[in-house]
């Protein structure tokens, strides 16, 4: 049976994903359909095992949040999930999950690293463009062009299809 390295502590910033502050970090994430939802890193007091370092969230009935005062900016984390099915003695049955709203992250199928939100944006008006010129272009990369038809297709394998439709939508010939 794995550790809970800490007691729950309420969440102490706003926002979603990993918020780090002076003495720790917030961690909220949305599992509506969680039993249970614990974040686990390199703060854990287990750096190379975090399946012994789990810290608990709370439910507040759709996010579950809590804070770490251990975890810092830099440190790596994951958050593991649980559900009806998954049983706390192992670790097999658990949903090892990267933040959806991390900032940074080891790779993108690697771990989320708590980072601090500092970017300071140039612009600070926006004005959404008119319908009219609006363009909004939805490609789900993995069901377009598979190289066989058994596999979901990739990024690296995604081509659109040649012809006057599709090229006056990617611009002149040659340009």
């Amino acid at each position: 049976m794995p550790l809970i390295f800490a007691a729950y502590q309420a969440a102490r910033q706003p926002g979603m994903g990993a918020i780090p502050d002076a003495q720790g970090s917030t961690f909220r994430v949305w599992a509506p359909n969680a039993a249970q939802v614990y974040v686990t890193g390199g703060f854990s007091g287990f750096p190379t095992d975090w399946t012994q370092g789990l810290v608990p969230l709370q439910s507040d009935g759709a996010t579950w949040s809590g804070y770490v005062s251990a975890a810092a900016t830099g440190d790596a984390y994951r958050f593991v999930i649980l559900c009806a099915s998954a049983s706390l003695d192992d670790a097999s049955t658990w949903l090892w999950k990267m933040d959806p709203y991390g900032r940074d992250a080891t790779s993108a199928t690697g771990n989320s690293l708590i980072a601090v939100d500092d970017y300071v944006w140039p612009v600070t008006t926006f004005q959404m463009p008119s319908w009219n010129e609006l363009v909004i272009y939805e490609l789900h990369i993995g069901s377009f062009d598979p190289q066989d038809g058994a596999q979901v297709g990739c990024h690296g394998q995604a081509r659109l299809p040649a012809g006057p439709r599709h090229q006056r939508h990617r611009g002149p010939a040659g340009g």
